[in-house]
């Protein structure tokens, strides 16, 4: 009864059906339905003495129906909202969803993130999210909503649409790039094949983990995502640019 899909099921059990409404929201990181299930656990009590003492059940199947409907009307809800926390990188197709993901605490960087990054947000073409990422690194960063909306061309509508998910955090000016290193998040294929060391293969799992998994962090999170001996990594110190 404690598995993650199987919560629902305590909404029939008599006495305890307060229990599903608990584990979704502790599960679903939803406050609001753990408050709830507290409410009915106290009402349930309440009318289960009440029903004992008088023989009058009424008030306690009233309880258990109103608990049972609340926890049926949440799954669709939960199944959102737990697709959210299993892939955070998911994309959203609707202002609800940006809000939700939002409130689970996901947010972009607009001075970090990339193309793939942008692409998850509502109504975001492939265009619009070059254009966003091109300004960024030709002019320098974005520091307000409106410098967005101007410098990239988007109509404040869509600004004001995508903005709950975005941050404009500064950042100083990066080191200069030293000789011969490449940038990682941003390098094609042939160009990590230069680096003296890197075969093909890796390059290009380099490149599929980047699509499909966002940008790498540093090196230590290059070599967990792509499951290498700290040996063949090392050899790319001071070679690859995070």
């Amino acid at each position: 009864m404690n598995d993650i899909n199987n919560w629902k099921w305590w909404s029939v059990i008599p006495v305890v059906n307060w229990l599903g409404l608990l584990i979704a929201g502790q599960n679903a990181r939803y406050p609001a339905w753990v408050r709830w299930a507290i409410l009915y656990a106290a009402l349930n009590s309440t009318a289960l003495v009440f029903g004992l003492l008088t023989q009058e059940w009424s008030w306690f199947w009233l309880v258990w129906s109103a608990a049972a409907v609340h926890t049926l009307q949440v799954q669709g809800e939960y199944r959102n909202r737990m697709a959210l926390i299993d892939n955070p990188r998911l994309r959203l197709n609707s202002e609800r969803e940006l809000h939700l993901a939002r409130e689970l605490g996901t947010r972009i960087d607009l001075n970090r993130c990339d193309v793939d990054d942008l692409l998850r947000l509502p109504g975001v073409s492939i265009n619009q999210a070059r254009r966003i990422v091109e300004v960024r690194r030709s002019q320098g960063q974005y520091l307000s909503p409106e410098e967005l909306s101007t410098r990239a061309e988007l109509s404040w509508d869509q600004v004001r649409r995508i903005e709950p998910m975005l941050m404009f955090c500064y950042y100083e000016d990066q080191p200069a790039r030293l000789p011969g290193q490449v940038a990682v998040n941003h390098a094609t294929v042939a160009e990590l094949e230069m680096i003296e060391g890197m075969t093909r293969t890796l390059a290009e799992q380099i490149v599929y983990s980047r699509t499909e998994r966002g940008s790498f962090r540093d090196l230590k999170d290059l070599r967990e995502r792509l499951a290498l001996p700290a040996t063949e990594t090392a050899r790319f110190v001071n070679r690859l640019l995070f």
